[in-house]
């Protein structure tokens, strides 16, 4: 039987990152304080601005016959897609990848979706089957 009761202790300090900052004149305590600011302004960022229609596709051809769902985002405007490719994927509990415009998602979660996107203010519109 296996034992996972893994315990992490303090990670070891990189000499490299203590001389980059002695070399570029900043103390240890400020530089963990620093990185932890820009981490908090990384996870706060989740204002969406979009505005348009949001093409939702069923498609199992060409795919070994696995489903995915591929949603079009090329008729929004606005920032934050990549968050709210995140948000979507969380929310359905699934697996996906965003390719410029075209969220891919791993099953066939069109509901799931075209729900969500409503909710936040997005039209959505259903193509093929």
């Amino acid at each position: 039987m296996k034992n996972n009761n893994f315990k992490s202790g303090k990670k070891k300090d990189n000499p490299f990152s203590e001389a980059l900052a002695s070399a570029m004149g900043i103390e240890k305590n400020d530089y963990e304080n620093q990185r932890d600011i820009n981490d908090s302004k990384l996870i706060n960022q989740e204002e969406v601005s979009l505005k348009g229609i949001v093409d939702i596709y069923f498609e199992k051809k060409g795919r070994a016959g696995k489903m995915v769902t591929l949603l079009d985002f090329s008729g929004i405007e606005g920032d934050g897609l990549i968050e709210l490719s995140k948000k979507i994927k969380k929310s359905c509990g699934v697996g996906g990848s965003l390719k410029k415009y075209i969220l891919l998602l791993q099953g066939d979660v069109r509901s799931n979706c075209e729900k969500m996107l409503n909710d936040l203010g997005l039209n959505t519109k259903r193509i093929g089957g």
